[in-house]
This record gives structure tokens, sequence and C-alpha cells, in this order.
């Protein structure tokens, strides 16, 4: 039997953290619409767009573990070659984001207990791509793989968002930090469109 134990606990950890970031997603547009600040509602929105591709791979996967069959690895493999040029396409959003937050110089007054609501979600989101990462070296579908590879580029977003809502200058943290998040970005994007053509090479 293909769904194993280890398969049907990754993908219930999965489902759980697909919910999360949807609300979190919501709760982050909401707050950038209460406190006027175009930078949370910027990225509030890049959130939900990556929501929108992973609940696309996340119901294609739901349906693999209905059928209780084994995964059509061809379309997967085009489905994570798709998700590869999706990611770097929206990379280019949060560059402008950087760009539109530097130019500006736009600053924000937030609570306190959103700075730490934010901070605490870059912090959990981020150590759950790790767990996700290394259980994906485990689950070795490129379905699951691509999904993976959407939450990591969330976490590091939300560290890149951790750092430009402090009270500090933005052009200190939101520059090295932006820049270093879009590259991890664009790498993790060619890789899985290369990693996708190869495998495709192969099984055409």
């Amino acid at each position: 039997m293909y769904f194993n134990d280890i398969y049907i606990r990754s993908r219930v950890s999965l489902y759980t953290s697909t919910a999360f970031n949807l609300m979190y997603a919501v709760f982050k547009l909401v707050t950038g619409i209460t406190y006027a600040s175009s930078w949370i509602t910027a990225i509030a929105v890049y959130y939900l767009a990556l929501f929108g591709i992973k609940f696309i791979l996340v119901d294609r996967d739901r349906k693999n573990i209905k059928q209780n069959s084994e995964p059509d690895l061809l379309n997967e493999w085009k489905s994570y070659r798709l998700t590869g040029k999706w990611l770097f396409l929206l990379n280019s959003t949060v560059s402008g984001i950087i760009i539109q937050v530097i130019q500006h110089d736009e600053t924000y007054s937030y609570p306190q207990v959103l700075i730490f609501v934010y901070a605490a979600y870059a912090f959990y989101q981020f150590i759950s791509a790790l767990v996700r990462l290394i259980k994906a070296r485990k689950v070795k579908t490129p379905l699951f793989r691509a999904i993976t590879a959407i939450d990591f580029s969330v976490a590091v977003t939300a560290m890149l968002s951790g750092f430009s809502e402090s009270d500090f200058d933005k052009s200190i943290f939101t520059v090295p930090t932006g820049t270093c998040v879009s590259l991890i970005i664009s790498g993790i994007a060619v890789f899985m469109i290369v990693n996708a053509r190869r495998n495709l090479k192969n099984k055409a």
C-alpha cells in the first residue's frame, strides 16, 4: 500500500498547517486594512496567492489518498514545475514590496501585541517548514515536495516581514534581509523547474 503511516501523518500535519496559513493570511489582510498599512496588506495578498497554489496542490493530493492509488508521477512533476514557475513570478512581488518600502520610507505604528503575533508566527512557520522539509525526504512524491517548497517560501517571507514591522530603521533590516529572501525563493524556484524538467525528460 503506497499511503503508509508516515505518509498519512505527514498529510494530517500538512492539512492542518494549510488551514492555519489561511487564517493567518486573512488576519494579516484585516490588520493591514485596519492600520492602513500597504506593507502588511501586500504581504497578506502574497500569502493568499501562495495559499491558492498550495490549496490546489493539497486538493490533488487529497484526491490521490481518497482513490487510494499510486500517484501519477508524470502529472505531479508537471505540477511541481508549474509551482516553481509561480514561485519565481510571485518572488517579483516580494521584491516590489521591498523597493516600495525603501523608496517611500513608509513607517507605521502597530500595537506591540501585533508585532509579537507576527514574530511568533514567523518563528512557528520557519520551524514547521524545516520539519516538513525533513519529512519530505521520506515522502518523496513531487506534489508533497512542491507543497513543502511553498511552506518554506512563506517561512522565509515571514522572517522578512517580522524584521520590517519592528520599530527599527527599515533600511537597515529590509534591504539585506529582503535580498536574502528574494535570492532564496528564486533559488528554490529555479531548482524546482530544473529538477522537474530533468525528471520529465527521463520519463518521456
